[in-house]
């Protein structure tokens, strides 16, 4: 769900849950270190919110043009 929210362009705090083990919980773990370090679109919450800027994202139509453009060179007529 934090993707849907970050198409908002609002602010996105991410609430620490306490970890269960398993497999699932690293794949979890990285995609919200990822949005938070690394993309910087989200934050931990902290019992507080406050506003800060980030580009909100628009992964569907990122996604679509890197689809069209695969579509293309695929058709396009071998030599």
């Amino acid at each position: 769900m934090p993707c849907e929210a970050l198409l908002t362009g609002k602010p996105v705090y991410i609430l620490d849950l306490t970890p269960v083990s398993g497999d699932r919980l690293g794949k979890f773990e990285r995609f919200h270190a990822d949005l938070r370090e690394t993309l910087s679109l989200t934050r931990d919450f902290q019992g507080q919110i406050e506003t800060y800027p980030y580009q909100p994202i628009h992964e569907a139509c990122r996604i679509g043009q890197i689809v069209a453009k695969e579509l293309a060179h695929r058709s396009e007529p071998v030599s």
